[in-house]
């Protein structure tokens, strides 16, 4: 079976010199692993609960390799047709960012954090608040950051306050997590360990999951609201961490005595500087 040559091996023409290999460990809860890729996202269609015109508490837990880069985290938001509601984001300077259009247009109206996501963040929990009439004339965000979704919530810096009230969009568009419908936003590989979409400040969940609630069936999950998302691109549920990767670079044969097995193949999986080291002359000693 691991024999390069064997043309009757069902991996013959797939294994050879320098085939990449990956050790990986499945642990703990599933996540949602959105991959470095533009089309890598999971959406659920429009749904009237999905709705929220109004006060809106968005909360997303999970892991990004870099906090550097400006990346969609979730959103109800397309372009086409004019169908804006709302993005929240992670900016390329640190700070949270929430999008929103009260028409639908691309006139946006936008809140920052005034304050970047701490820089120790691998994992985090983010949560952004919005008050669309905070009963003196104007509108209210605010940004929080925890541990998880379950911990005690450290505001962002101070409130960002604007001096008009405001609405969110009644759109069409799906509910998504990672990058936006034509975005401008990058696509960092994100594991996405829970979120919550809650009409009102507090107030009810209109969609959200858990690690322990996601279970893939097919190239779907269902939250813990009943609505049906849709993975795209390589994006995946799964709880399978990498431990080790690197390229086996020759498939030994050995026989062993009669039983089973008596034909082992072990093989080494090394990292690219070996590829990359091979027939370079070491360099000669000045003695």
């Amino acid at each position: 079976r691991y024999s390069p040559r064997n043309p009757n091996s069902p991996l013959y023409g797939l294994i050879g010199r320098n085939t990449p290999a990956r050790a990986t460990l499945a642990l703990g809860a599933n996540w949602l692993d959105i991959k470095a890729a533009s089309d890598s996202s999971a959406h659920t269609p429009d749904a009237a609960d999905l709705d929220i015109t109004g006060d809106i508490d968005i909360r997303w837990h999970g892991y990004m390799d870099s906090w550097n880069l400006a990346s969609d985290l979730m959103s109800k938001y397309d372009t086409t047709g004019n169908q804006r509601s709302w993005i929240l984001r992670a900016e390329a300077n640190g700070t949270l960012t929430l999008f929103w259009s009260v028409t639908g247009s691309s006139t946006l109206r936008e809140a920052r954090s005034l304050i970047a996501i701490p820089a120790w963040a691998g994992e985090i929990a983010l949560r952004v608040t919005l008050d669309v009439d905070n009963g003196a004339g104007g509108c209210t965000a605010r940004f929080y950051y925890s541990g998880s979704l379950d911990g005690t919530w450290t505001q962002l810096g101070p409130d960002v306050v604007a001096a008009t009230t405001t609405s969110i969009f009644n759109s069409t568009a799906q509910l998504r997590l990672g990058k936006a419908p034509t975005s401008s936003a990058n696509w960092p590989a994100q594991r996405v360990y829970g979120w919550e979409l809650r009409a009102g400040i507090a107030g009810a969940i209109r969609s959200g999951a858990r690690g322990v609630n996601l279970v893939q069936t097919g190239s779907t999950f269902t939250d813990t609201q009943g609505h049906v998302w849709t993975l795209a691109g390589d994006a995946e549920v799964t709880n399978r961490h990498t431990i080790a990767v690197g390229e086996v670079a020759e498939w030994p044969v050995e026989w062993n005595r009669k039983g089973a097995p008596s034909v082992l193949t072990q093989v080494q999986a090394s990292g690219v500087t070996r590829r990359l080291g091979q027939g370079q002359q070491p360099v000669q000693s000045p003695i």
